[in-house]
């Protein structure tokens, strides 16, 4: 699958391919149609957002079906 991923700070995501994991518990799969980046992207981007891992994958917001 497709994935933005933002690697360190002050850096734009990169859209990447990634291994799809199987599924956990309570947990689905969508076929994403539409992403958009929202303000908890913009601030994970320069380092502004608590907790957060590199390597994560970015797109807050989406629309999809299951």
């Amino acid at each position: 699958m497709k994935a933005f991923i933002i690697q360190n700070n002050n850096e734009l995501p990169s859209l990447e391919s990634v291994l799809f994991q199987s599924l956990k518990e309570n947990e689905v799969f969508l076929n994403i149609h539409t992403i958009a980046l929202n303000h908890r992207d913009v601030w994970i981007t320069k380092g502004q957002f608590p907790n957060i891992r590199f390597c994560a994958i970015m797109a807050s917001d989406g629309w999809g079906i299951f």
